[in-house]
């Protein structure tokens, strides 16, 4: 079943680092819960205001630059992200639906399929090339879980 990762737009005062309110936090929770025990949120997380510890890296093709945040236009800039595991782009949507409204008030979701090795055309991916990238998942999971 395709996997989804669904990016939430921030705003002007999460950026400023005030905290969205208890009865939402409690109302996102929960919402949270149901779709993870549904078997279809496979990860979450907020994210800092990009003045914390954010920074922006650009290759110009011969080297890198930084620009360390905050960044302007937080309308622009991610909030937080989910990782929904769906059998299509309209489940996902009424999934997100059927949460709770956005913190701020307004903003956007902005939602992308999650490119996997299968999605690679047949004449090019070899066996060697799904078994190293299933190991690569097992290892990825293990990182992510292991509490470190």
């Amino acid at each position: 079943m395709p996997r989804f990762v669904v990016l939430i737009n921030t705003n002007q005062d999460a950026e400023n680092g005030k905290t969205p309110d208890p009865e939402f936090l409690k109302e996102l929770s929960a919402y949270h819960s149901r779709v993870a025990k549904s078997g279809h949120l496979l990860w979450s997380d907020g994210l800092h205001p990009s003045g914390h510890d954010g920074v922006r890296m650009t290759w110009d093709g011969k080297a890198w630059s930084d620009s360390k945040g905050p960044f302007p236009n937080p309308e622009t800039l991610l909030g937080g992200y989910s990782i929904l595991r769906c059998k299509d782009l309209a489940e996902v949507q009424q999934l997100i639906k059927d949460g709770p409204a956005l913190a701020n008030e307004k903003g956007t979701v902005e939602i992308r399929r999650l490119a996997d090795i299968e999605d690679f055309p047949a004449e090019i991916l070899t066996e060697e090339m799904k078994a190293h990238a299933l190991e690569m998942k097992k290892t990825m999971w293990a990182n992510a879980t292991s509490g470190q």
